[in-house]
């Protein structure tokens, strides 16, 4: 959303669309599948940024592979 912001560390107040990638990320719908870990919005942008240049089906069905791998072997 927008009107978002992300808090850092230092308690500072950053607007998301000042955040590296926040733009590539909000110009591609919703998807299944991605490469974002539990981390700060940023690093979550940049995860994203990387996922959308090397999107292709097959890195979505290694994904989709992965996720029940890990999901399987309960770690």
């Amino acid at each position: 959303m927008p009107a978002e912001i992300e808090v850092t560390g230092q308690a500072n107040l950053v607007p998301l669309d000042r955040i590296p990638g926040y733009q590539e990320r909000y110009a591609v719908g919703p998807g299944l599948t991605g490469l974002a870990p539990d981390t700060s919005r940023r690093l979550s942008f940049g995860y994203d940024v990387l996922y959308i240049i090397q999107q292709s089906f097959w890195l979505d069905l290694r994904l989709v592979a992965l996720f029940f791998w890990i999901t399987f072997q309960g770690k």
